[in-house]
């Protein structure tokens, strides 16, 4: 059983829930959006140049 499930059957973690939306997702994958950043004395620079509308753009 995977964390989901058990997180599912769990009267504390499923009432954060909802299966019907979850279900939709199964087998789906995911995504993870993270930028590339530079840090600096005087602050950080900010590489990522792809807006993330655009991949949730994509993803939809």
């Amino acid at each position: 059983m995977n964390l989901l499930d058990q997180a599912l059957v769990n009267p504390n973690q499923s009432k954060f829930l909802v299966p019907e939306v979850l279900q939709r997702f199964r087998g789906f994958g995911g995504v993870r959006i993270e930028d590339d950043v530079v840090i600096t004395k005087n602050g950080i620079v900010n590489l990522t140049k792809v807006p993330r509308t655009y991949v949730l753009y994509i993803m939809s």
